[in-house]
């Protein structure tokens, strides 16, 4: 009617926004991101290997040129050692330097780094691996490292050491039980990784893998430090 109200209209509801499409992965792509996750995860775990070989061969190298400047130092200090020349000469030496040359060699440089325990059980038997020459020399008098050894073998003698591990025990007890080292600075290599490989109470230098560090006395194509006269004589 005329007048009154008039009744609005209702408003309809405002209908949602519509989103954007966003379509799902394919298989290829998840493939594919999965392969570039696990190269990705290949190539951190080869850099940290690598990473942890290095540090392994550097520590291993680390101890190693330790014990080669001991080892270099101590069978430097031969050239310059007055050894006793016996008077007339034993059979089989021509000359006083001869002579020389075999007691540094056989009885000073053998004894003083022995890398097998059979020279030095030598040694404790009151013995020295210059025994048995042409002219009946025996029972040259030991040096301090020598008595050393000596003393440390005969102190196993119901349990002798196991031959599996020889050269590398032989070096600790060189450096560390006495030998020669005990004029040196060894104090670094005590941090250094050590071990009994085969349980017979000896123990050796291990590198950074836990294998022991060997040691050769006379290793074929050694080289002498220039001017030693280790091997002028004739004799072996």
């Amino acid at each position: 009617p005329s007048g009154s109200r008039g009744i609005s209209p209702r408003s309809a509801p405002l209908a949602p926004p519509l989103s954007p499409s966003r379509p799902a992965f394919t298989l290829t792509e998840l493939l594919m991101s999965v392969a570039i996750i696990l190269i990705l995860v290949a190539m951190v775990a080869g850099a940290v290997s690598a990473a942890r070989t290095s540090a392994k061969v550097n520590a291993t190298r680390a101890t190693i040129d330790k014990l080669n400047t001991i080892l270099m130092t101590q069978l430097a200090t031969y050239d310059s050692m007055s050894v006793g020349i016996p008077n007339p000469l034993p059979a089989g030496f021509k000359t006083p330097s001869e002579y020389r040359s075999w007691y540094i060699r056989r009885n000073l440089i053998t004894g003083d780094l022995p890398n097998c325990w059979a020279d030095v059980s030598d040694l404790a038997s009151k013995k020295t691996v210059a025994d048995g020459t042409p002219s009946g020399t025996t029972c040259l008098p030991l040096t301090a490292p020598q008595r050393s050894y000596a003393a440390i073998f005969s102190s196993r003698a119901s349990n002798p050491p196991s031959p599996v591990s020889e050269d590398a025990e032989c070096l600790f007890m060189i450096v560390m039980r006495g030998g020669i080292a005990d004029c040196l600075d060894c104090g670094s290599l005590r941090t250094s990784d050590i071990g009994d490989q085969d349980s017979d109470g000896m123990p050796e230098f291990w590198d950074a893998w836990g294998n022991p560090i060997g040691f050769v006395l006379w290793p074929v194509g050694l080289e002498l430090p220039i001017g030693s006269t280790f091997f002028s004589g004739a004799r072996a």
